[in-house]
């Protein structure tokens, strides 16, 4: 028995759509759809959140900014269905759980107005980790429930400090969300004018 990888299962996929396309246009369309995910997957062994973030804001209508179990972003929600009806066909190409419980996410959470779609978000947060320095920020990341880079700080001046550096390189200033947070501190991180 010959092993049916997933570049195999969509070769055939595409050539029995492209025979009988004339009878089934559907069927060509999911086809596509599925290799367009399975291209985007190329070569990785898991899907991380981060690659299936991306190809779900490469492959569905609308702008996909991120998920959470009740509801999703769409930069355009008017596109809702489509991205819908998109993720139903996504979520019976793969054979990975992973993608199947995000697409099977998208199938059935509200849809909120996002202004950010994944890649813009993944675009701007690789920036500012390159490009503007950490001094004082106790966590950051995309937070995909709230469509925002999210950053807490040590302290407010560190706090305004990044917010210059970051908008001087260009980063949208709604698509920051800042806060200064106290709590424990490891004594490596403690400010020196923090008791």
């Amino acid at each position: 028995m010959v092993p049916v990888t997933r570049k195999y299962r969509a070769l055939v996929a595409l050539g029995l759509s492209a025979l009988f396309a004339v009878r089934s246009a559907s069927a060509q369309t999911a086809a596509g759809w599925c290799a367009r995910l399975d291209s985007l997957h190329a070569g990785a062994a898991r899907w991380d959140r981060d690659d299936l973030y991306t190809a779900a804001a490469r492959l569905l209508p609308g702008g996909f900014g991120g998920i959470t179990t009740t509801y999703f972003f769409l930069k355009q929600p008017t596109n809702a269905d489509s991205a819908r009806r998109v993720a139903r066909i996504l979520a019976a190409c793969s054979r990975d759980e992973y993608p199947i419980r995000l697409f099977s996410l998208v199938q059935t959470g509200a849809v909120r107005s996002g202004n950010y779609d994944w890649l813009e978000l993944q675009q701007w947060y690789d920036l500012i980790l390159k490009r503007v320095p950490w001094d004082g920020v106790r966590s950051g990341g995309i937070n995909e429930g709230t469509n925002r880079l999210t950053y807490s700080f040590l302290t407010r001046v560190a706090m305004d400090t990044f917010r210059l550096r970051a908008q001087a390189l260009g980063v949208p200033a709604g698509m920051l969300s800042l806060s200064v947070e106290r709590g424990p501190f490891w004594p490596s991180t403690r400010p020196s004018n923090v008791r």
